[in-house]
């Protein structure tokens, strides 16, 4: 049955993603929309862009990095024609974008899909809202950690296991997990986003294969059985179980914490109508749906529950229930932005050492 559904979702996607060819608008514009690369792009590309572009006839170009590079792009052209339309970031660059004011408010008449979303998602002050909800829990090898006698984690303290010395890899600072993850590791040892000193210290005692700057680099070691283990996001992990490789995925029980992904229109783009425009196809149910199935991460849009819920083995893998999501701890970015210097420098010292 849940096959017969997921082969229905699929013919759906496809009956949606191709319209009569004389319904195809004709139009000059290409959006720039900054993203994460590799699969995600890829799935965005499919489920929002090339769907956009047949119904609006306005070109899409990906123009892929990670998070931190995409806000110092924006920062540098700060007065000036910015390198995106469209920003497909997460809420840790959001609140640093729009404390140096780059981002522009959503029109809701132009995006008319945000009274469809999910309590709690929507910006407060109206810039971009979460796109998409993400969990990050531990990726492991559940054949290496029988062979070697190391429990299956339950706890973030798990990847201190001596047993796992060089074979465990995780986000570096500077890469889009590495705050949460340092944040997350600083709470369960009892610091706060005010002062995270204790966490980067119980990171330096961590017995690492690399601090890895994008999840593809996890993506290739996994496999081969180099690497044991992995802070990672859940839709990055499944995608990797789903091919059929020995991997499990879990969230400790100390819960995970949330830096969900945004997107947002970019302050100073030739194109804020068509940029919301945008947004809006990638807040539809329709291409949401899709993005669940391809990447997989959590949707926003609350059109989807039900349908969520009669494929439970498809939303086993994001977050999308108010339980879940009320496990996720919401980080005070602000207070985390403030003092990056700070925290970057410590790190420097104590880990790139």
């Amino acid at each position: 049955m849940r096959r017969v559904f997921g082969a229905a979702i699929a013919a759906l996607l496809t009956l949606g993603a191709l319209g009569p060819a004389s319904a195809q608008q004709q139009s000059d514009v290409t959006l720039r929309v900054a993203s994460a690369g590799g699969p995600f792009t890829e799935a965005v590309r499919r489920n929002v862009a090339d769907r956009f572009t047949r119904k609006t006839g306005i070109k899409v170009q990906f123009i892929d990095g990670n998070n931190p590079d995409h806000l110092a792009k924006i920062i540098a052209s700060k007065g000036r024609t910015p390198p995106y339309d469209v920003a497909i970031t997460d809420k840790a660059t959001q609140d640093s974008a729009i404390a140096n004011g780059l981002l522009l408010k959503l029109d809701p008449e132009l995006v008319p899909h945000l009274s469809e979303l999910v309590d709690g998602v929507r910006h407060k002050e109206g810039y971009g809202p979460q796109f998409l909800l993400v969990d990050r829990g531990i990726v492991y090898n559940a054949e290496k950690f029988k062979e070697a006698g190391i429990p299956e984690p339950t706890s973030w303290l798990d990847l201190w296991n001596p047993k796992l010395a060089g074979k465990i890899s995780i986000p570096d600072i500077a890469q889009a997990n590495g705050p949460g993850f340092l944040i997350q590791i600083n709470r369960v040892v009892g610091g706060n986003e005010t002062d995270l000193e204790k966490g980067i210290r119980k990171i330096a005692e961590l017995k690492v294969h690399s601090y890895y700057s994008s999840t593809v680099q996890v993506e290739a070691l996994l496999p081969t059985g180099e690497l044991w283990a992995a802070n990672m996001p859940n839709g990055r992990a499944w995608a990797l179980i789903d091919k059929g490789l020995p991997l499990k995925f879990v969230v400790p029980k100390e819960g995970s914490v949330g830096n969900p992904t945004t997107i947002d229109v970019v302050g100073g783009t030739k194109y804020p109508r068509e940029a919301q425009l945008f947004v809006d196809a990638a807040l539809s149910p329709l291409a949401q749906l899709g993005l669940s199935y391809d990447v997989p991460y959590g949707p926003t849009n609350k059109l989807l529950e039900p349908i969520l819920a009669a494929d439970p083995d498809h939303s086993r893998k994001f977050p999308w229930t108010q339980d879940q999501l009320a496990k996720i701890h919401a980080p005070d970015w602000a207070s985390y932005v403030a003092r990056q210097n700070e925290t970057l420098d410590l790190w420097n010292r104590l880990i790139r050492r």
